[in-house]
């Protein structure tokens, strides 16, 4: 997965609390549903989904800036 901000700060903000935005995205991605993300919108949720994490992450312990989207470089179910 990949995140895309245009503010270096947040840039920055995102490598320094790399270790909960990570732990908070497993712990996202474990509550799927494999079903559901067979489907495009259920992938587009997780994709939601995903943003809204990392942003909470930003807004709670950094700036508040803006996270622009997150891209799911790889996705593999089991």
């Amino acid at each position: 997965m990949q995140v895309l901000t245009f503010d270096d700060d947040v840039a920055e903000e995102l490598e320094k609390h790399k270790p909960l935005i990570r732990n908070n995205l497993v712990v996202l991605f474990g509550k799927q549903n494999s079903a559901e993300l067979r489907a495009p919108e259920g992938k587009e949720r997780l994709q939601k989904s995903a943003l809204e994490t990392v942003q909470t992450v930003i807004n709670k312990h950094g700036s508040g800036g803006e996270v622009d989207n997150v891209f799911f470089t790889s996705f593999v179910m089991q």
